[in-house]
C-alpha cells in the first residue's frame, strides 16, 4: 500500500469504481479505462490485469491490461497454463508475492515484477476471473493490500459481467 493511504482514500475507490459499473457506456471496454487510475491512490501500480474465466475453453481471457504483459510473473501463458495467475485461478485463493527476485534477462532493458498480488474474482461461488497488480519495486505489497484487492475484486467481477453483457447486447442488436 502506498505510504500515505487513509480510509478514505479506499472508500473514495472502492466508490468510484461501483460508479463505474452504474453509469451507462458508450462503448465496450470503456468500463475499465478508469480503473488504473482509480486503484493508483491506493497500489504501487506498474501491471494491471484482469483476466476472464472461459468454462467453455477451460482458459483465461484476458479482459483488460495496464503495463506490459510479459512482466506478470508468467501470468498470460494459461491455457490450463502456468504461473502465478493459474495458481490464484486453481485455487481459487489469493496471492501475495512481496519479492519474487526477479532480475531482467541480460542485454533486455525490460523492467520485470518483483511484487505481485492475484486475487480470484468469485461471483456466487463461481470464478469469474483473476485481478492481478504487480510492481517493479519488492516489498510494494503486504497483507492489507491483499485484503483491500479482494474488495476490489467483487467489483471488478461486476464490470466483467457488465461487460459480457454489453457484449451479448451488441451482437443481438448486429444480428451477429
Amino acid at each position: 500500500m502506498l505510504a500515505q493511504v487513509k480510509a478514505k482514500d479506499i472508500f473514495w475507490a472502492l466508490f468510484e469504481t461501483n460508479r463505474m459499473i452504474q453509469r451507462k457506456h458508450a462503448r465496450n471496454g470503456e468500463l475499465f479505462d478508469r480503473l488504473p487510475a482509480i486503484m493508483k491512490n491506493i497500489f504501487a501500480l506498474d501491471v494491471l490485469s484482469v483476466f476472464q474465466f472461459d468454462y467453455q475453453r477451460r482458459r483465461l481471457r484476458l479482459r483488460y491490461l495496464y503495463g506490459q504483459p510479459t512482466n506478470l510473473l508468467d501470468a498470460v501463458h494459461f491455457q490450463l497454463g502456468k504461473g502465478a495467475v493459474r495458481w490464484v485461478t486453481d485455487r481459487h485463493k489469493a496471492l501475495l508475492i512481496p519479492d519474487a527476485h526477479r532480475q531482467p534477462l541480460p542485454g533486455r532493458p525490460q523492467k520485470v515484477v518483483n511484487s505481485f498480488l492475484g486475487v480470484p474474482i468469485m461471483v456466487n461461488g463461481y470464478l469469474i476471473g483473476a485481478v492481478v497488480v504487480g510492481s517493479f519495486r519488492p516489498n510494494s505489497y503486504d497483507k492489507r493490500d491483499l485484503a483491500v484487492l479482494e474488495l476490489f475484486s467483487t467489483l471488478i467481477g461486476s464490470l466483467i459481467l457488465k461487460n459480457q453483457w454489453i457484449e451479448e447486447k451488441i451482437k443481438l442488436e448486429v444480428g451477429i
